[in-house]
């Protein structure tokens, strides 16, 4: 298809998935509490669905940015 290798085309598509799942880990890193897990119910806290809103689209927005970025180093590979 259009010249491309078996190679090529897995760089395309999994570049940006990559880039896509590896942002998504830092997402997590960055939310929860590294120290451990939470040890009682008092620990926790719940976001305004106002808020939860917002952070799903900076999450959205966050993970689009990432696999545009995959999708750059997947081309330069190819070129």
């Amino acid at each position: 298809m259009l010249g491309f290798t078996a190679y090529d085309l897995a760089l395309i598509i999994l570049c940006p998935l990559g880039a896509a799942i590896g942002s998504f880990a830092h997402i997590i890193s960055l939310c929860i509490d590294l120290k451990g897990p939470p040890r009682s119910e008092d620990e926790m806290t719940e976001a305004s669905p106002r808020l939860q809103e917002i952070r799903g689209a900076w999450m959205g927005l966050r993970m689009m940015l990432s696999a545009v970025a995959g999708l750059v180093v997947g081309l330069y590979f190819l070129a």
